[in-house]
């Protein structure tokens, strides 16, 4: 089973876009990633931030990542462009950025999966975000669906190294759109050779969220046509020969209709 590992970058104030990368690797890829980088990730007892790591200890474990991950993707939206083009309501409905930097990556890696004959993803997510717990729902409903491939969700802390790849990704990519502390030319390099960038300007966003929003609606349909059925066949079976006489049968009804 793969591993993907997700965590951000760009939530601090004044930031222009949120970057979520996700990093996945198989478990023998993961385990050499993190044998190498553990002597290092020691000298962070406090928890490694990429932001505030030494530039040497950020480029040694960006140049871990492409000869042992399987894939790595980053999600790049900006918050004026998200503000502009999806309404209040959506968000408090389906979630804000993260979230929806959530249902990218995984739509993405899906098609990925299929493509490459994988079958389950098991998600690993940094906690703390403000979103946390719209992609926490978002995840839970579509865990163990063989279209989504994804089979389980883990929020951990900076304690689980396995967070830090993703960490200085997302640090690279965001530290080019700001001067506040620009990454190494190195370590963008290094980044560009495992990470494929995805970022969202005004068109492409309202794009993908109107097809967001129809599969949304799709779902939705199917899935009330799925509980219609199942009613109408438990009461087909209730109102058989074998019911008893005298007796009055009604269909259970789900507590969410």
């Amino acid at each position: 089973m793969l591993k993907v590992s997700v965590d951000e970058s760009g939530t601090h104030g004044g930031a222009p876009a949120l970057v979520v990368t996700a990093c996945v690797g198989t478990p023998k890829g993961w385990t050499r990633i993190l044998r190498k980088w553990r002597p290092r990730a020691a000298n962070y007892p406090k928890g490694y931030h990429a932001t505030q790591a030494r530039d040497e200890d950020n480029l040694f474990l960006a140049s871990l990542l492409q000869p042992h991950l399987e894939a790595s993707m980053a999600v790049v939206i900006p918050y004026e462009v998200f503000k502009a083009v999806v309404p209040h309501e959506h968000r408090s409905r389906f979630g804000a950025e993260y979230a929806t930097a959530i249902r990218a990556c995984v739509h993405v890696l899906a098609h990925w999966c299929d493509n490459y004959w994988y079958d389950w993803t098991t998600w690993v997510l940094e906690t703390g975000h403000k979103g946390e717990n719209s992609a926490r729902r978002f995840l839970d409903s579509i865990l163990g669906l063989p279209a989504s491939h994804v089979h389980s969700q883990a929020w951990v802390g900076k304690n689980d190294l396995v967070t830090h790849a993703p960490d200085v990704v997302s640090y690279a990519i965001v530290s080019t759109m700001e001067s506040a502390r620009p990454a190494s030319t190195r370590l963008l390099a290094e980044v560009r050779k495992s990470t494929m960038v995805r970022a969202f300007d005004r068109p492409t966003l309202e794009e993908a969220v109107a097809k967001g929003y129809d599969t949304i609606k799709q779902q939705r349909r199917t899935a009330l046509q799925a509980r219609k059925q199942r009613k109408n066949a438990s009461k087909e079976a209730l109102s058989a020969d074998d019911a008893l006489p005298g007796v009055s049968w009604e269909a259970p009804t789900s507590e969410h209709e």
